[in-house]
């Protein structure tokens, strides 16, 4: 079983009505920045990495939703001023601040074959 690019860009499509839905609660308008960065992961790798679909956002080569325990991943966990990153290691990345870290770990994981 292969997966289709298509595959990892409806994964996109899925996570941003997660978010859209959240945002429908006023008390998780801080959510919109996440959102926005989940935008801005979509534009530049929406066709070699799925998304995940819950409100911490895993990032994989996942033939399949879910994953197992040998699979990289990235998860984005939003908080209201940064998201956590986790992958190798954890660290903050602020909104709006340069992607650059973020970008170099997700440029790995593409790289990766699908699994």
């Amino acid at each position: 079983m292969t997966c289709a690019p298509a595959d990892f860009v409806s994964s996109w499509g899925r996570a941003l009505a997660l978010y859209d839905d959240l945002l429908t609660d006023p008390s998780r308008a801080w959510l919109a920045a996440m959102r926005a960065l989940v935008v801005q992961l979509q534009n530049t790798y929406g066709d070699t990495l799925r998304a995940g679909t819950s409100m911490t956002t895993l990032v994989s080569r996942s033939r399949d939703h879910g994953l197992r325990a040998d699979q990289r991943s990235v998860a984005l966990k939003p908080h209201a001023t940064y998201v956590e990153i986790v992958a190798d290691r954890r660290w903050r990345l602020d909104y709006g601040s340069d992607l650059e870290p973020l970008t170099t770990v997700l440029d790995e994981l593409a790289a990766l074959p699908i699994d």
